[in-house]
This record gives C-alpha cells, sequence and structure tokens, in this order.
C-alpha cells in the first residue's frame, strides 16, 4: 500500500478500515466522528439557547479522542509492519499448498481471511486447495466468491478455466 493510502488511514477516522475493506464498519466510525464534530459546531451557533456548556464540550473531546485513537491504531499497525503480515500469510499458505501440505494451507488461509475476507488472492488459493482436496462443490463456491472481489480481474481467467474443468 503507498505512502498516500497509509496517511489517508491516519488521518480520516475509519479510513484504514475502508482501505481493508471493512466498509460498513469504517463507514460508521467515520459518520460518528462528523456527526460529533457536526453536534459541536451546532451547538456553537445555538448555545445562547439554553443548551448546557458541558454538551459542546463533551462533544468535542469525545470526538477528538476518537479521532486521536484511530491515529494512533492505524500509525502503530504502519509502524508495526502488520500490513506487510498479508504478504507473508500468502507466502507461507502458497508455499503449503506446492508442498502438498494441504491442512496447514487451509489453516493459514482461514487464519487470512478472518482478517480479511474479501481478498481474492487468498479467496483464489482456497479455491485451488478445495479443487486439489477434492471438494467440488466448495471449490465452485469459491471461485464464484473470488471473481466477485477479484476487482482488478487478475483471477477472471484463471477462474473460468478453472470451473469449467471442475
Amino acid at each position: 500500500m503507498g505512502i498516500a493510502g497509509r496517511v489517508f488511514s491516519v488521518i480520516v477516522p475509519g479510513g484504514g478500515l475502508i482501505r481493508r475493506r471493512r466498509y460498513l464498519l469504517g463507514a460508521g466510525l467515520l459518520l460518528l466522528c462528523v456527526l460529533l464534530f457536526e453536534g459541536y459546531a451546532g451547538l456553537l451557533v445555538v448555545s445562547p439557547s439554553g443548551a448546557p456548556g458541558w454538551l459542546g464540550a463533551a462533544l468535542f473531546w469525545l470526538a477528538a479522542g476518537i479521532w486521536a485513537l484511530n491515529a494512533l491504531a492505524e500509525g502503530l499497525l504502519w509502524a508495526s509492519g502488520g500490513e506487510g503480515e498479508r504478504e507473508e500469510v500468502y507466502r507461507r499458505a502458497l508455499e503449503a499448498f506446492a508442498a502438498g501440505e494441504d491442512e496447514r494451507c487451509e489453516k493459514l488461509l482461514a487464519s487470512a481471511l478472518r482478517r480479511g475476507p474479501l481478498d481474492a488472492d487468498f479467496l483464489f488459493l482456497r479455491a485451488q486447495a478445495a479443487l486439489k482436496a477434492g471438494r467440488r462443490r466448495r471449490a465452485r463456491r469459491l471461485f464464484r466468491k473470488c471473481r466477485d472481489f477479484d476487482e482488478k480481474g487478475k483471477w477472471t481467467g484463471r477462474i473460468e478455466s478453472a470451473m469449467k474443468s471442475s
């Protein structure tokens, strides 16, 4: 992932979740933060109407806290190299698949898909492992899911040929 995407993740609350394809959670966090800041701004405008003074401060600090926690979490993830872990798990799963260690490959893929359930690369490898294990129905379902989430069309040709042969 590029530097601009990482900066976006740190600055925008929920941006990192959106980049990791956890759209609903990321959008919810962003919406919550925006609504809190909007509530604070609205209270600044209508404060003479009798709204308690502590309410504006509470809204502001709650929104600022959410933003700061998001920035801290994304910064720590960036610094720890947690985003590079995906490639390492994929590499180990691919090695296990090539070596015929189907059970180890399946465990690695399952753990990776818990973190990012819509990753086309992992779905394709999982479908290949299911096909190799003789579970054609599961493989076809995984190939269809992979095709649905393959935004760049990286696996389209291979998916079609695998589905025709199974």
